[in-house]
């Protein structure tokens, strides 16, 4: 026979080797396959095998091998009525139980609380489980009297057994079932508790996040609520505790309710800032436009800088447009990741075209400063700032800015670059023409054209962002009107630049 592994038991037809798989010594996972496999193919061989899986002492395994056998059964209510009264065989009146529960026949409920006396505490926990799948108010009491069963299995069944049941006289037996010491009973009594939708049941839950081992199933539980289930959430993301916040943060945000904005923003100086700033960003309230905003000049983590700027993008509110690029040319200064200003850039060209075309101008005048090697591949660096945001980057609007502000050798290489030669030869004609050109009608003295150079590129006046292209528009429009000659432009401007 072929090697036993997942792949072979799934492809296999020979029932034989499924067999040998299930109760042979291989490993759980094997075992699991080869029912399923089992399950698939069924029939008789099928069938007897996986009723012999019944008597494999693993739990998982036990319980898997019934949940088959009983998918490919096959009998009808009566054939499954006597059989669940069989006195011949070990496992026929667990499967017939089981299976009567999931025939969903009403009828079965009486045979099958007549069997509840039954010797066997597997077939009574079966009995249990079927009933409450049944759905027949009758069957409460006994139900109820089960959650203090001797059998530690038979109380956990009886306690999701009402849950099943729909029955509200569950609320109360299953809220003391609680404050047991059985740690597997308080856990299915919460689900069964969701189950049963009854709000009086939510304090009670939440008492239980004492124990670290039931917190899991608080908030699986507190989700069946639905937005019942607010204020419990908003009482745990305020109590002072690390561990339970996160959990709280992420029910409000699967929840949903803008009421958790005002309480979430109290947490974005916390551990937790991440996780808060990324549920506000999906919950995309206009009210935070503002109080984003005020953050940005005053925030000094980039990280968390990045996100607030992905924030303000998502609200797509042009006003934030002034202050993320206030920020995105302050960065350059700061120990910022390129990550985080690439974050930062993304979120301003979101903006729409008005504020693609400052982010445009803040990253010419970023270029600007770059070494002469950086400068002569212009694509290449307004790609990779444009990494996060490929789509928004035309390259022609960054030739025709740089031309705009009369960096022409830099447009000249983008052009080039680009393999626009036509392009490129263009705009080397307007270069020869403009440096040909002479002063006009006003002839300016030697000591005026100095103050006005000083005036224009006195480092006091030169800040970040947007102005330095503002100082290269005051020198253009100055050369333009003949008050500057092109030497005398070419000195401002490598001055001004260096």
């Amino acid at each position: 026979m072929a090697t036993i592994d997942e792949a072979f038991i799934e492809s296999t037809e020979d029932v034989r080797n499924l067999d040998k798989a299930l109760h042979g010594p291989y490993p759980n996972d094997i075992k699991l396959c080869a029912i399923k496999r089992l399950v698939e193919l069924g029939g008789e061989d099928s069938r007897d095998s996986l009723m012999r899986g019944l008597f494999i002492k693993n739990e998982m395994i036990w319980n898997e091998s019934l949940d088959g056998l009983v998918s490919i059964w096959g009998r009808s209510y009566e054939q499954l009525v006597d059989e669940l009264q069989s006195q011949h065989h070990k496992f026929l009146p667990i499967v017939a139980a089981s299976a009567l529960g999931e025939l969903g026949d009403n009828r079965a409920v009486k045979p099958l609380m007549d069997m509840i006396k039954h010797p066997n505490d597997k077939v009574k926990k079966q009995v249990i489980a079927s009933l409450g799948k049944l759905k027949d108010g009758q069957a409460y009491v006994l139900l109820y009297s089960h959650l203090n069963h001797k059998d530690r299995y038979i109380r956990i069944t009886a306690a999701r057994a009402l849950g099943d049941l729909g029955d509200e006289r569950g609320v109360d037996p299953l809220i003391k079932a609680l404050s047991t010491n059985d740690i597997k009973l308080q856990y299915q009594s919460m689900l069964a508790l969701a189950k049963l939708n009854d709000a009086r049941a939510i304090p009670a839950i939440t008492t239980t996040l004492d124990d670290r081992r039931l917190t899991d199933g608080v908030f699986e539980a507190l989700e069946q609520f639905g937005e019942r289930s607010y204020d419990s959430y908003i009482d745990i993301l305020h109590m002072d505790d690390p561990q339970l916040r996160p959990l709280a943060i992420k029910a409000l945000d699967h929840l949903g309710d803008k009421r958790a904005i005002e309480h979430l923003e109290k947490y974005i100086d916390s551990e937790h800032w991440e996780e808060v700033l990324e549920v506000l960003g999906r919950m995309k309230d206009d009210g935070l436009v503002e109080p984003l905003m005020q953050r940005l000049p005053l925030e000094k983590e980039t990280k968390k800088l990045a996100q607030i700027s992905t924030n303000l993008g998502d609200l797509a509110d042009k006003r934030a447009i002034d202050p993320l690029v206030e920020v995105y040319s302050k960065t350059r200064f700061w120990s910022c990741d390129r990550v985080s200003r690439s974050k930062i850039l993304t979120a301003i060209v979101k903006l729409g075209d008005g504020a693609e075309d400052r982010a445009i101008r803040a990253l010419i005048s970023e270029f600007m400063k770059e070494k002469e090697s950086r400068q002569n591949d212009p694509v290449r660096w307004f790609k990779i700032k444009y990494n996060d945001c490929p789509d928004r980057f035309d390259p022609e609007k960054v030739g025709k800015m740089l031309e705009k502000h009369l960096l022409l050798d830099q447009a000249i290489n983008l052009y080039t670059s680009l393999g626009q030669l036509e392009e490129a030869a263009r705009i080397r004609k307007h270069q020869a023409e403009m440096g040909g050109a002479k002063v006009s009608q006003k002839v300016v003295q030697g000591d005026e054209i100095t103050s006005i150079q000083d005036s224009v590129v006195s480092r006091s006046t030169i800040g970040s962002g947007d102005d330095l292209l503002s100082q290269l528009e005051r020198l253009g429009a100055l050369k333009e009107k003949g008050l500057l000659s092109e030497n005398e432009f070419i000195k401002a401007k490598e001055k001004l630049l260096n």
